[in-house]
């Protein structure tokens, strides 16, 4: 590695490191939240409470979305142009949230029919709080198009802070799965509220002038967006219709697991894109820094479950310590999938939707391998571990120029900001 490349990586490094500390300490609450609703409720109600945050997190792959094309209409821009770009942004993710909202609420009755739960008014709730959903993800990628990190990794604190404290509040009085999701809808607001206030100066900004923003960037992010929702949510909800209510509560257990691995990877693919937009995805050094520390973050976590899987277990599902044993398989294909999500993300970074097509391809695929294969809980993490395995290994195969070969492009005007400091 050169020392530009280790200089880099240092920078991508710290930069992850403030985002992974944030969302650790995110995670963290909601583990506890989760390890006090499997303990509370029997594992049919925790199914429901985790169905809830499962739809939240697929909703949440949506905002991911949007912030991304935040990103990409804003980096570089003057405060003017990011103006005009957050609030076109902005309207739309209101609307986007009021509108899925409503759909939600209409076709409640539907969806628990559907999803087999015991009350139709979770998704009412649920739906309640998507308001100012969307609308908080063009905020948070106003933040990392600043690398304003301090602030930006401040907001995944608030908003596992009130879901937190609101949850459990209502779950100890009594109020079970529809507590635990009037805990979703309120961290939306209250973390709509805190981020208002962080980009504020932006958004009053005022000009006649006209959007740079267009529809450039906005293909490849709404594909890698599909494949993401269906690869990290697709399972539990299939688990719901597929599995017996007490081992689906049980596999969505796991699940939580399997998954931060793949949010903590996320959090170095914040630090690194608005560096990947500057140099339109072709800084290799880039790449191969992401890919290291995603890579190294997933093998601690692989060997941790390793070692300590049983005891692991033993904290989050109580007595029913034989689920720990999918722990490993689940992470294992989680981790896979990590892998492959880097460099495509650095691929739509430069305008392109070739590696997400690929993600979807895998997406689809493994959906329905689980259909077809899937009868119980071993079975649908198995097919997800051959199916991410193939798709990891043919994204490396056909990302070659991201890592393999030379920069070619730079924007010298934007890569500074890829060792700017970290404002808090």
């Amino acid at each position: 590695m050169t020392g530009g490349e280790d200089r880099q990586e240092r920078s991508l490094a710290s930069a992850s490191r403030i985002l992974a500390a944030s969302m650790l300490a995110a995670s963290a609450a909601n583990y506890v939240l989760n390890i006090v609703l499997v303990r509370w409720l029997d594992l049919a109600s925790f199914g429901d409470a985790s169905l809830m945050v499962t739809l939240m997190l697929g909703l949440t792959s949506l905002a991911v979305g949007l912030q991304l094309v935040t990103v990409t209409w804003t980096v570089g821009q003057s405060d003017e142009a990011k103006a005009i770009a957050a609030r076109r942004l902005r309207r739309f993710g209101f609307a986007l949230g009021v509108t899925s909202g409503a759909s939600m609420a209409a076709t409640a009755p539907w969806l628990a029919a559907l999803l087999n739960t015991q009350s139709s008014n979770l998704f009412v709730f649920l739906g309640v709080g998507l308001g100012p959903f969307f609308v908080v993800a063009v905020d948070r990628g106003l933040l990392q198009s600043n690398l304003r990190f301090g602030d930006l990794a401040a907001t995944y604190v608030v908003e596992a802070a009130v879901r937190l404290g609101v949850a459990l509040a209502l779950v100890h009085a009594g109020l079970g799965a529809t507590g635990a999701t009037i805990g979703l809808a309120a961290s939306f607001v209250g973390t709509w509220a805190f981020t208002a206030r962080r980009t504020e100066p932006v958004a009053r900004h005022r000009s006649g002038a006209s959007s740079p923003a267009s529809s450039a960037g906005v293909l490849p992010v709404a594909v890698l967006l599909a494949g993401q929702v269906l690869i990290n949510n697709g399972d539990v909800i299939l688990s719901k219709a597929i599995l017996s209510a007490e081992s689906a509560g049980g596999f969505a257990a796991v699940a939580l697991i399997g998954r931060a691995v793949f949010f903590a990877s996320w959090a170095v693919l914040q630090a690194v894109f608005p560096a990947a937009v500057a140099s339109d995805g072709h800084d290799r050094s880039l790449t191969r820094a992401a890919l290291a520390i995603v890579a190294g973050v997933n093998v601690a976590a692989l060997v941790v479950l390793a070692v300590g899987a049983t005891f692991i277990g033993s904290i989050l599902f109580g007595n029913a310590v034989g689920d720990a044993r999918l722990l490993f398989p689940y992470a294992l294909a989680t981790s896979l999938f990590a892998l492959a999500n880097v460099l495509a993300t650095i691929d739509v970074a430069r305008g392109s939707a070739k590696l997400a097509a690929m993600i979807v391809v895998g997406a689809v695929t493994q959906t329905i391998g689980m259909m077809l294969f899937a009868t119980d809980s071993a079975s649908l993490i198995n097919v997800q571990i051959a199916v991410m395995a193939a798709l990891a290994v043919a994204v490396a195969g056909a990302s070659r120029d991201l890592w393999a070969k030379p920069s070619t492009q730079r924007r010298p005007e934007l890569a500074a900001n890829t060792r700017a400091p970290v404002h808090s």
